[in-house]
């Protein structure tokens, strides 16, 4: 690119039915190369949606720049002689050259400069010379751009077809290039809709629009006589004086910092008029949507809104279910701590009911041992009557909620004149309907569903006024050992089932295993 000439550019404009803007495209004919060797290539690329980004403004700046300090083209009025202007650089040696525009810049110093803007911007790399073509691939490929694509634009090895039949405009990857969307999208760039007014134009490149008019003079006069080349050159360039204007508008809009650059120190943008059409652009750039944007809202909106109800019911559902698992894992807890508390007051009456198969056998008073029983129930009705400690249920009909504090049975409850698990002949009849070991409890003191069964203060109270139940109480003794022993029997069966990983206890109470249960 740096030994071209400015006779090589031009610009072609593009537009689709659904753009709103046209999209402007610089062309370069890229005469020598590596690969393209007697076939013309070329370079293209479109005035971008950013103007510090924009290559088109880029050169307009840099042309602008370099003309106000050379004076060139002032003294050329006539671009029908081709011989004049043709083979004007584009890039010159400001500082180094002797006053030949013609002579072609060398591989070193425009390497040395290249290298020298590499060290100030921090960028590492060995490709001065074609540091165009590797940072082109390389951030087209880092922002998705088709590799076919990359390939085209930037002339990597080009296939017959793209060599003598192709437009050279791969607009997808252009478009894309100048930082719109490659698909779906539509071109629209806010400050190309602001137009300079002419005051502006007639002080940027003053001898193109002299030299276009010579040129249309001279092409009218002799019909036969066609300048192709100059005729593009002098449109592109009346193009690049609307180029020039508008991105310098945009920038001391959208980057006021970079108004201290000498290039900014022109007289055209110290003007009055620059001033105006300044405000003019910000007003433009402040109001400005892009259709693609608000077609999109148009549409997005049912989109967005059914997202985020569907997210609010993904949350929803998140915390339902976090709270279920915390439940859950609740529920895991208290069912080991009541299970540990079951078992502990399993264990504790444990010593009190060994104590009963012992006086059974004659050690002691019979009636004191099933006092002593007794007593070992009352102390654990009393440290689980909490409702999250109840015991399981010892028969299908009764809810755990009436194991431990049953002031109101079910009424399919037997009552105390059932059949008796006793031999016949006793005075009274020992209940075997026990639904808990409380009921065993109120049926010796004659409470509850005992009241005044078989007197007031129940088998006790008859015991102790004389009544002699136990004076015949040897199958009695053992009938109530038996009773007890099943009840026990039952809630060791119950942990069993709902160990949850514990060790079991296991069959069923005997003297050995009960002493097996006595806390350690």
């Amino acid at each position: 690119m740096f030994k071209a000439e400015l006779s090589d550019l031009y610009g072609v404009q593009v537009q689709t039915p659904d753009d709103p803007h046209p999209i402007y495209v610089m062309m370069m004919q890229i005469s020598t190369g590596k690969t393209n060797q007697d076939l013309k290539l070329f370079g293209r690329a479109a005035r971008h949606k950013k103007p510090l980004l924009c290559p088109v403004g880029a050169l307009a700046f840099y042309l602008l720049y370099r003309f106000s300090q050379t004076g060139e083209f002032e003294s050329i009025d006539d671009f029908t002689k081709n011989d004049r202007w043709f083979d004007t650089k584009l890039l010159v040696d400001l500082q180094q050259r002797t006053n030949d525009l013609n002579r072609v810049i060398s591989d070193k110093t425009y390497s040395d400069a290249v290298k020298k803007i590499c060290k100030q911007l921090g960028i590492p790399t060995q490709h001065h010379v074609h540091l165009g073509r590797v940072l082109g691939s390389v951030l087209a490929e880092a922002d998705g751009d088709d590799n076919e694509l990359i390939r085209i634009l930037g002339n990597w090895d080009p296939k017959i077809q793209e060599k003598a039949y192709s437009s050279k405009l791969p607009m997808k990857i252009i478009r894309s290039r100048a930082g719109f969307r490659s698909n779906g999208g539509v071109h629209y760039n806010a400050r190309t809709i602001v137009q300079p007014p002419n005051e502006l134009l007639s002080q940027v490149f003053p001898w193109v629009s002299r030299a276009t008019q010579e040129l249309n003079a001279f092409l009218q006069s002799s019909p036969a006589e066609a300048r192709p080349t100059a005729a593009v050159f002098l449109d592109f360039m009346m193009k690049l004086k609307v180029v020039v204007l508008q991105d310098a508008a945009a920038t001391m809009v959208l980057h006021p910092e970079r108004s201290v650059h000498q290039l900014f120190q022109l007289d055209v943008f110290k003007s009055d008029c620059f001033k105006a059409y300044v405000e003019q652009m910000r007003r433009q750039l402040a109001v400005a949507d892009d259709p693609s944007d608000v077609t999109l809202q148009a549409v997005i909106p049912p989109v967005v809104d059914r997202l985020n109800v569907l997210s609010q019911q993904g949350e929803q559902n998140c915390q339902a279910t976090n709270e279920v698992s915390n439940q859950i894992r609740t529920g895991f807890d208290s069912v080991h701590v009541s299970h540990d508390l079951i078992l502990q007051s399993i264990r504790s009456l444990a010593l009190p009911i060994n104590q009963i198969l012992q006086l059974l056998q004659g050690t002691e008073k019979r009636s004191t041992a099933i006092m002593i029983g007794l007593n070992a129930a009352n102390d654990y009705i009393q440290r689980t009557e909490h409702p999250s400690h109840c015991l399981p249920p010892l028969n299908n009909a009764v809810s755990p909620q009436h194991i431990i504090n049953n002031s109101n049975p079910p009424s399919q409850l037997p009552r105390p004149n059932e059949p008796s698990i006793l031999p016949q002949g006793f005075g009274h009849k020992l209940s075997h309907s026990h639904n808990s070991i409380k009921d065993l409890y109120n049926e010796w003191y004659g409470l509850d569903r005992f009241k005044d069964v078989p007197v007031a203060g129940g088998i006790q109270a008859m015991d102790n006024s004389g009544r002699t139940l136990l004076e015949v109480s040897e199958e009695f003794e053992e009938a109530f050992a038996k009773h007890c022993n099943k009840k026990i029997s039952n809630l060791v069966e119950w942990l069993d089932s709902n160990s949850y990983g514990r060790p079991k206890l296991g069959g069923s109470i005997s003297e050995n295993n009960l002493v097996a249960l006595q806390p350690t």
